[in-house]
């Protein structure tokens, strides 16, 4: 494969080596069954393009490539403090780890989106209500419609929005 998306915003020093993060992502999408490009999207819009484990929500526990919440931390059997510890390459073990659930359900670069932020959303129709009442206080900037509810479709949209005009196409490819 050639490039990945983003490749060369991955840091390259110290303990953030982007060769073995890239090798890291390619090995762990192979067995999710999913393009790199979606993981390395996600990631992305995740850690606003930094790539860093350390990378932390100011308004939640939310921590890391994929940022993990506390409770998710802790069921994959650490801890948000301990993960934003660990090389970005390290961490990819967890992001594999947290995604192993959803192996052939994500189909596309916007479900691997969904996988980390509303799971229960894969596959559902645009018209699926994500989010209603104070669960969308926090995401409101995804209620395009501003009618109190965040749907499936309107995380999409936010997901495609979030990426340049110009990877789209190769976020259209399948594994």
């Amino acid at each position: 494969m050639s490039k990945l998306l983003f490749e060369d915003l991955v840091p390259n020093t110290g303990i953030n080596n982007r060769a073995k993060f890239i090798e890291k992502v390619k090995h762990y999408s192979n067995m999710l069954l999913i393009n790199p490009n979606w993981l390395m999207s996600v990631m992305y819009i995740e850690t606003g393009g930094k790539f860093t484990p350390d990378v932390k929500n100011p308004n939640s526990s939310a921590t890391g490539l994929i940022q993990f919440m506390a409770n998710t931390a802790r069921n994959l059997g650490t801890s948000t403090q301990e993960l934003a510890k660990m090389s970005n390459y390290e961490q990819m073990y967890f992001v594999y780890k947290y995604l192993s659930s959803y192996i052939g359900k994500m189909k596309s670069y916007p479900d691997v989106y969904m996988a980390v932020f509303s799971p229960s959303a894969i596959g559902r129709l645009d018209e699926y209500k994500v989010y209603s009442g104070s669960t969308v206080q926090p995401n409101n900037a995804l209620d395009y419609d501003k009618d109190g509810y965040i749907t499936a479709g309107e995380i999409r949209k936010w997901a495609w929005s979030k990426i340049p005009v110009q990877y789209h196409n190769e976020l259209k490819k399948k594994v």
